[in-house]
């Protein structure tokens, strides 16, 4: 089984849609075995990691 880019569902079938970048088709399989661990095409050098969001901890303030 070679690896594929899911890119939604079809109208009018039950099933995926995927697309090989090897032979530049779209196909539709009604069965596959997805791995979220591994997205062929990304290339993780030279991203940075972005800053945490989240604020950092301090000691509780009366707003009253």
């Amino acid at each position: 089984m070679e690896k594929c880019l899911f890119i939604g569902y079809p109208e009018g079938y039950k099933g995926w849609r995927f697309y090989n970048p090897r032979t530049k088709k779209i196909l539709i399989c009604e069965r596959a075995t997805f791995d979220e661990r591994d997205f062929p095409g990304l290339s993780l050098s030279g991203i940075r990691s972005q800053p945490s969001l989240t604020p950092p901890a301090s000691a509780p303030r009366d707003l009253t």
